[in-house]
């Protein structure tokens, strides 16, 4: 906005660390910006509906339950056959403790499926404008492969956890030691939500066929 500083020097979103009488203390991080993360449709009075594209992966952050460390998970996808996902770990001061990139593979969005999605998304609305706009735009905005990622948690150990694209076995996690080199793979239940991981244990949400949730808790084989 004008007359803010901040307007002018940053490319994205700063995570910044504020006292608890307001005064803001320091930009810690910033979190990049979701380019392609939106599809708009402007009307001709002037007014514009917009909402997100499917299967877009844009860039997430999180911060240790301790208030002690911030996570930023962005991902590139350079080609069909290659990905990678990018993990940045900074103190609550903004000081690196990691910044490092993992090469992953890729999987093709079947077009099938986003011809699905785009149906379902004109169907969901009654204004002629939006569902025209869906129809003859919004396919080439959705991205051709699958991101490999979807999330990141940070543990109350140090470690990183980020959620690989779910499988049939269920739900995967890489664990990333403090330091940033790859520990482990967990896998949890489909219908686990992941929400703190510990040194030895994680809990989670569990939901059962009803949409009942449960707090559960799972022991590390480490």
């Amino acid at each position: 906005t004008r007359g803010d500083p901040l307007a002018n020097v940053i490319d994205g979103s700063p995570v910044l660390r504020v006292s608890a009488d307001g005064v803001v203390a320091r930009v810690v991080t910033v979190r990049p910006s979701d380019e392609g993360g939106s599809f708009f449709v402007n009307f001709g009075d002037g007014g514009a509906a917009g909402f997100p594209v499917p299967f877009h992966q844009g860039p997430r952050w999180t911060v240790s339950p301790d208030g002690e460390r911030i996570a930023l998970l962005t991902v590139t996808i350079p080609s069909p056959r290659e990905a990678a996902f990018r993990v940045a770990v900074v103190d609550r001061y903004g000081n690196e403790i990691f910044d490092r990139a993992y090469r992953t593979s890729t999987m093709p969005i079947p077009e099938s499926v986003v011809d699905s999605v785009i149906s379902a998304r004109a169907e969901s609305t009654s204004n002629s404008q939006i569902r025209s706009a869906i129809l003859n735009d919004l396919k080439d905005r959705i991205p051709s492969m699958y991101s490999p990622v979807d999330d990141i948690l940070l543990g109350m150990d140090g470690r990183v956890w980020v959620s690989l694209r779910p499988g049939r076995e269920g739900n995967s996690w890489l664990v990333l030691r403090a330091d940033g080199e790859p520990a482990m793979r967990v896998t949890l239940p489909a219908n686990i939500r992941l929400m703190v991981a510990g040194e030895e244990h994680i809990w989670g949400l569990e939901t059962d066929e009803l949409g009942v949730e449960s707090v559960v808790r799972h022991h590390l084989e480490i």
